[in-house]
């Protein structure tokens, strides 16, 4: 015979079957909508005419932009918003698109909170004029287009191909520009930098991260520097500079490069390129300095 304590346990064991059989029928029938974590998306689709030299602005919130030139006479736009939490979430996230002189695209959220990542695919005219990408807690990637800016919180930016001048920040991610016809101006907070097939350095700033870059022209004072990372850099033999190079703790080599030195130490030169002119000022600390000819 069983004890009162086998009764128990059966009762128990019993309720428990009972109650997970009732949670399945009700989340079958749609009790308790999605659950979260189980993941719900959607996805907008938007063409707007462009005329030649249009001005195109983009401002994201938490996600991803990739932009890419085309060669086609309007803008094509597809924003897919993705929440791990229930399906009304999505419809705090909207996506209005201004079509004035200046075409905007941005991601606004409706009060506090909004638990939704909206990730941009934009294809717009190669003439148009990109003046300015933002986002938060994600990446930007632009290829072939002619952009201005590109600001990022907590996410790596990515240009390759583009045209004009350029301006990136970030915080928390690298910097790659690679093909650029243009000057390139970066700064990011935690990360590196690599700029490869520029048209000239404007200044590169990077914190615990190295920097890697060419640098064939420039139009001032050129300052490059990061922090706790090696810095190096490919120098045009025929560019006329005044040079200063310095580190905390690492070694300095300048490699097959017309420099005249005026002070030389393990960790710190002065010297001329060329003729000299605008000063070029490389920096570091606890890494190192080289400097080579840019084939």
């Amino acid at each position: 015979m069983k004890g009162y304590r086998g009764y128990a346990m059966d009762s128990m064991k019993r309720a428990a079957l009972l109650a997970l059989i009732l949670i399945g029928l009700c989340v079958s029938a749609g009790c308790f909508g999605p659950i979260p974590g189980a993941g719900q998306t959607e996805t907008e689709y938007r063409t707007v005419a462009a005329g030649p030299g249009r001005e195109i602005v983009v401002q994201n919130r938490n996600g991803n932009v990739h932009l890419e030139a085309w060669d086609r006479d309007y803008v094509e736009i597809t924003a897919e918003m993705r929440t791990s939490f229930f399906r009304s979430e999505l419809d705090r996230a909207e996506i209005p698109v201004s079509d004035s002189d200046t075409l905007l695209i941005e991601t606004r959220h409706s009060g506090q909170n909004v638990r939704v990542q909206v990730d941009y695919r934009i294809n717009v005219p190669a003439d148009a004029e990109v003046t300015r990408i933002t986002t938060t807690n994600g990446a930007i990637v632009a290829e072939n287009a002619r952009v201005a800016r590109a600001e990022a919180s907590n996410g790596p930016i990515t240009l390759r191909g583009t045209r004009g001048d350029v301006s990136m920040v970030t915080s928390n991610g690298p910097i790659e520009v690679e093909d650029v016809s243009g000057f390139v101006a970066a700064a990011t907070s935690n990360g590196g930098i690599t700029a490869r097939n520029v048209s000239g350095i404007a200044d590169l700033k990077a914190s615990n991260g190295a920097i890697v870059a060419d640098l064939p022209a420039m139009r001032d004072d050129v300052s490059i520097a990061t922090s706790n990372g090696a810095v190096t850099i490919r120098v045009s033999a025929g560019l006329d500079a005044d040079v200063l190079l310095q580190t905390s703790n690492g070694r300095i080599a300048v490699h097959d490069l017309p420099l005249t030195f005026r002070q030389y130490s393990d960790r710190f030169v002065q010297g001329v390129l060329g003729s000299g002119g605008h000063t070029l000022s490389v920096s570091t600390s606890n890494a190192a300095i080289e400097l080579f000819p840019l084939s």
